[in-house]
């Protein structure tokens, strides 16, 4: 399946795929109005996010999956 989604946290963190522990937080740039700042972390999670859904892939057991619940992630 595609995956097409970012995930921003209410913390201020994008995580580039809703299985993944690691996440960069936007929002010290946000807070700033540091656009260049914010367009260059959007675009390192857009870079490291997968194209497609690996839930069932050995991909999935070399990396950190989540620990948190999808509720708590955000949309």
């Amino acid at each position: 399946e595609n995956c097409n989604r970012i995930r921003l946290t209410a913390e201020g963190n994008l995580i580039p795929c809703l299985y993944f522990d690691e996440a960069l937080s936007i929002a010290e740039s946000v807070k700033k109005g540091d656009i260049q700042g914010a367009a260059d972390v959007l675009a390192t999670v857009l870079k490291d996010k997968p194209k497609e859904n690996r839930w069932s892939e050995e991909e999935l057991e070399d990396r950190e999956v989540s620990k948190r619940a999808f509720y708590e992630t955000g949309g």
